[in-house]
């Protein structure tokens, strides 16, 4: 009767698992979970986790781990309509050089990244807006406080109803994915397949 235990990070749970997790628990009120939202590492921690949700740069060794890719770690800008307003409307590459950009402090290099493979060498203007989660960069662009840079699904809802835009379309498709991961051994646990099983035909429909 013990919940099963899923490890994701803060971003991943406030902006994408949290709001599957209801429906998911409807349709199977047998399962219960557990969500750990406060993991320092990147890494799954399978003494303190059944199932993460977590990025992982290249696939896990296939002996020790289950790995159920979701979707690409794609990076592209966000920013709220009123600030793309602000600009005259419309923004190029370059030209968000010269904007307030909003980096995470343990993926700073994330933008040197992104302009690098639209073939530019990033030279911002003014200072970077550092703050600590994806989260809290997503909640300073709706806020039309600068330019931020998303690692995953994070604003589906916010640009599917238009309180959040893309300034420029670039995307930048880095090594690795998101994805759900479990101990080789406990793929087959009912409540474990239950879970990763559902979650990826949510992700990818069809």
């Amino acid at each position: 009767d013990k919940p099963l235990r899923i490890q994701t990070y803060i971003t991943a749970s406030i902006r994408w698992l949290a709001k599957r997790v209801p429906q998911f628990m409807e349709q199977h009120p047998e399962v219960k979970l557990t969500l750990a939202t406060c993991a320092v590492e990147w890494e799954f921690d399978d003494k303190h986790a059944d199932v993460g949700l977590v990025y992982c740069e290249s696939p896990p060794d296939p002996a020790q781990f289950h790995w159920q890719p979701l979707f690409d770690y794609a990076l592209y800008t966000v920013c709220s309509p009123q600030f793309l307003a602000e600009h005259g409307g419309e923004l190029t590459v370059a030209e968000l050089m010269a904007q307030p950009l909003i980096a995470i402090t343990t993926e700073e290099q994330n933008w040197e990244g992104w302009f690098a493979s639209a073939g530019l060498e990033f030279a911002p203007q003014i200072p970077s807006i550092m703050v600590d989660t994806c989260a809290m960069a997503l909640e300073m662009a709706l806020a039309g406080r600068g330019v931020a840079l998303i690692n995953g699904p994070f604003a589906e809802t916010e640009l599917a109803d238009g309180s959040l835009v893309m300034p420029v379309p670039h995307r930048e498709v880095c090594p690795g994915s998101w994805g759900l991961i479990c101990r080789k051994d406990m793929r087959d646990n009912v409540r474990v397949k239950t879970f990763i099983d559902w979650v990826a035909d949510d992700a990818n429909p069809g």
